[in-house]
């Protein structure tokens, strides 16, 4: 019991070890496009998160994860909207929302990388990708000494990025005057000359919509002195009134998921369930010492008609009836032969000779001669004691080879 006790403690203490290992090993930098707000990696925006109260200086900056559309019909709601994320995917009434909210007064920043075709539509646009041609995506410094594109801002200067993270950029469609709703200028463009940034003007207010979300993650704006671009992206805000941040559009909605959501939310399923658990627990620690009964060993029976055969032949053979025992063994092989590959063994010729070396496995040669033996054996009146040994050898060999 002793021996039992010290080996559980032995593998607690090495489960604490394996787990403290891993919670203080350095985490694997990840390089997917995640956006957290609250994350190092490297595609991730805490620093933006930590950069922002200096632009709104005095503004409070709130996070949400509710659409446009649900932000702009809370009355409650002042201030500027912002949505950083790698798709824009609105539906109808949430692009609607947004345009009425820049119309009384409202300002708005939206920058993805992948914006929905349908939506584009309305301002006669379609995108573009100048990276397709240039090799596979690289990322870390590697991205910072590969081909790189020149992002323009009229009236700022120029910004050089990496052209596998700034590459998408808006096209003009050539269906635009039929198409097109709302009508935009242009604040930045690529060294193709496509826009990357433009400002749309609805009343008194704007939406700016941008195709460089990665210029706002951590790697960019640590290794790369361009966080100029990224605060002018901001300058067409409201510095006077108070930033709300979407998450909706790259983490969806902050619903509880667990399934066992309702039950945690009834009191009395609740309590219920953790009595279960707890039931559970302790049948699993007390019945766990039980031990099952040990499984005697039980000694397969004997083979009695083994040893009758055995007893008898011996019997046959101090007698010296060797005929009568050489009849009696030929007869027991045709009965194996019958029973286990079901051939008629009462005709022994060449053709059935055959057919047992084929279904036995055996080598015909060798069957065609054990076949003439058992029939010369079979026919012949008297049967001497070396012609019985001779009879009992063939007969073995074809039994066990």
């Amino acid at each position: 019991m002793k021996n039992k006790a010290g080996l559980i403690t032995l593998l607690v203490l090495l489960f604490g070890v394996l787990v403290a290992i891993g919670y203080f090993s350095p985490k694997p930098v990840s390089w997917w496009y995640s956006f957290n707000t609250n994350n190092t990696q490297p595609y991730d925006l805490l620093v933006l998160d930590e950069l922002i109260p200096d632009l709104f200086e005095g503004e409070d900056i709130q996070y949400s994860r509710s659409t446009f559309f649900e932000l702009t019909n809370l009355k409650s709601i002042q201030g500027n909207l912002f949505s950083v994320s790698y798709g824009f995917y609105p539906d109808e009434t949430e692009y609607e929302s947004l345009f009425t909210w820049a119309e009384n007064g409202g300002h708005a920043l939206v920058v993805a990388q992948d914006f929905d075709a349908r939506f584009l539509s309305t301002l006669g646009l379609d995108y573009e990708d100048h990276s397709v041609f240039k090799g596979p995506t690289t990322h870390g410094d590697e991205a910072l000494e590969g081909d790189s594109i020149r992002i323009h801002w009229e009236g700022i200067g120029d910004f050089y990025y990496p052209i596998h993270h700034a590459g998408i950029s808006f096209r003009k469609t050539s269906t635009k005057g039929k198409s097109a709703i709302h009508s935009y200028e242009v604040l930045a463009t690529n060294e193709y000359g496509n826009p990357v940034v433009i400002q749309v003007k609805e009343g008194e207010g704007s939406v700016v919509f941008s195709t460089l979300p990665m210029i706002f993650t951590n790697f960019f704006l640590l290794k790369t002195p361009n966080e100029q671009l990224v605060a002018q992206h901001f300058a067409h805000l409201s510095p006077s009134s108070p930033l709300i941040w979407t998450e909706y559009y790259e983490k969806g909605k902050n619903e509880y998921t667990n399934p066992l959501r309702f039950i945690a939310s009834q009191r009395a399923l609740r309590s219920g369930y953790f009595v279960l658990l707890a039931g559970v627990t302790l049948f699993i620690l007390f019945q766990g010492k039980r031990r099952q009964r040990i499984i005697p060993i039980v000694a397969p029976p004997p083979n009695d008609t083994l040893d009758f055969a055995t007893t008898i032949g011996k019997l046959y053979y101090e007698r010296k009836n060797h005929t009568d025992l050489a009849g009696k063994k030929i007869l027991f092989w045709q009965e194996h032969v019958r029973m286990y590959y079901h051939l008629p063994a009462n005709v022994l010729n060449e053709e059935f000779a055959i057919k047992l070396a084929h279904k036995a496995g055996k080598e015909e040669t060798w069957t065609k001669t054990l076949v003439q033996k058992l029939r010369f054996f079979h026919q012949k009146s008297e049967i001497t004691e070396a012609e019985i040994k001779e009879l009992n050898a063939l007969l073995e060999k074809f039994y066990h080879h």
